[in-house]
């Protein structure tokens, strides 16, 4: 008859219970390993305790992103191949896996506190749910950092559309943030998976109470250094569109759309900050306390896909609403209103020739400002311009 898991604190009741007990007092830098007395964690039972848990939240609200990161992407996908004015590109091949790895972010969460017991008070874990604990963390920390930056790579890619493909300095800014983005993901991931020596100390605390010799490198101030990276990076990229938005000469209709997308950005990257600080917070009861970090996580990962795909969505709009909201309509409307206006300008009697000349010269450059605009405006939206991009 196989024994159930010991609760907290409590003497171990099987082999596994032992190992990961060695493996919490390794954790925590026990000079001495005993593992009959058990490993006390976070609070004792109170007599009064009560049952409260957090986790059926979190497994309704993984499954609503899911499901909404499923829908926007798949949307966005089909838009870019079967819109007739837009181009599927490289942004669009790095948002797919970036979807998939965010999709696997939310299983696992919902594995954590389904198998974990995450979202309840840790008086209620026992031996076996910790190590599922620091396993599972594990894995979804690895996660994390790669459906984050292939979203950055994603939202690089769409901005070198965005700014084209041939201005150079734009170029040099892009591939820079590329390479950074590149470093955080390999520093990143690779430090997460072999972070101690075994590796198996690093991702499991039954496999490190099992290990003879265990070498590690801080985590926390390692987990620390790439938070902060990823703060950086998630602003630099909400600098680029920003700056091209400043620079352009477009309807306000069209910015007032623009400042909306920046506003959902900017919740991305406010959620990315709250992680760092709640991440950095003592957490007493860290079974139920580590929800907090776990929701802006969640918001974090699940904000950047949706928003990322935003833009591409875009040209639904002229679609369902095309009175009111169709750019490419009123600037065409623009144009050949201003056409129309200068054929029909008389030229007068007084130096006449040069007068229409000039007349022609301020037609054409008329014609040519309105239609630089309107290329400008689909460049962001129906990638006429977005299409000579790879």
């Amino acid at each position: 008859m196989t024994i159930g898991s010991a609760f907290l604190g409590a003497p171990p009741n099987n082999a596994k219970d032992v190992a990961i007990i060695i493996g919490l007092q390794k954790l925590s830098g026990a000079s001495t390993l005993n593992p009959s007395a058990g490993a006390p964690l976070g609070p004792h039972r109170p007599k009064n305790a009560n049952n409260d848990t957090r986790g059926p939240a979190i497994i309704a609200a993984c499954s609503v992103l899911m499901a909404l990161i499923i829908l926007v992407t798949t949307a966005r996908i089909l838009v870019r191949v079967f819109h007739k004015r837009m181009k599927f590109g490289l942004d669009d091949m790095f948002i797919i896996p970036a979807a998939l790895f965010g999709v696997a972010w939310m299983a696992v969460t919902i594995s954590l506190v389904k198998y974990a017991n995450v979202g309840q008070h840790t008086w209620n874990l026992t031996y076996e749910n910790m190590g599922l604990f620091f396993k599972l963390g594990a894995t979804n920390q690895a996660i994390f950092y790669c459906a984050s930056a292939l979203v950055q790579a994603s939202i690089i890619l769409f901005n070198r559309r965005l700014t084209g493909v041939s201005s150079k300095p734009w170029q040099i800014v892009h591939w820079v943030l590329l390479f950074c983005v590149f470093v955080y993901w390999a520093t990143s991931f690779f430090t997460t998976i072999f972070v101690c020596n075994p590796t198996t100390a690093g991702l499991s605390l039954e496999g490190r109470g099992r290990a003879t010799h265990v070498k590690c490198l801080d985590a926390t101030k390692l987990q620390l250094a790439f938070s902060i990276m990823h703060v950086i990076l998630d602003f630099s990229l909400l600098a680029v569109p920003v700056t091209v938005l400043v620079k352009s000469q477009l309807a306000w209709t069209t910015k007032l759309r623009l400042c909306f997308l920046f506003t959902l950005g900017l919740l991305s990257c406010i959620s990315a900050v709250m992680r760092v600080v709640t991440g950095n917070q003592k957490r007493i009861d860290f079974a139920y306390d580590s929800i907090k970090q776990i929701e802006w996580v969640m918001i974090d990962i699940s904000s950047a896909i949706i928003v990322a795909s935003l833009p591409a969505l875009n040209a639904l709009l002229d679609l369902i609403i095309p009175t009111k909201w169709s750019v490419r309509r009123r600037t065409v409307a623009s144009t050949s209103k201003g056409s129309s206006q200068n054929k029909h300008t008389p030229p007068t009697t007084l130096g006449s020739k040069s007068t229409n000349m000039g007349s022609t010269s301020d037609s054409m450059s008329s014609n040519s400002h309105h239609k630089h605009t309107e290329d400008k405006e689909l460049a962001f939206f129906t990638d006429e311009e977005m299409g000579r991009a790879p």
